[in-house]
């Protein structure tokens, strides 16, 4: 993963950790569809 692309995604996780939260089981699962998880 990219510096780029980890800020990006940090800022999303910061969003959506504003509007409610996500549980960490459900963040690996929507990082390893997109690819992203190493």
């Amino acid at each position: 993963m990219t510096p780029e692309r980890k800020r990006s995604l940090e800022k999303l996780m910061q969003l959506v950790n504003e509007d409610g939260g996500i549980s960490d089981a459900a963040f690996d699962a929507w990082s390893e569809f997109h690819g992203e998880y190493n």
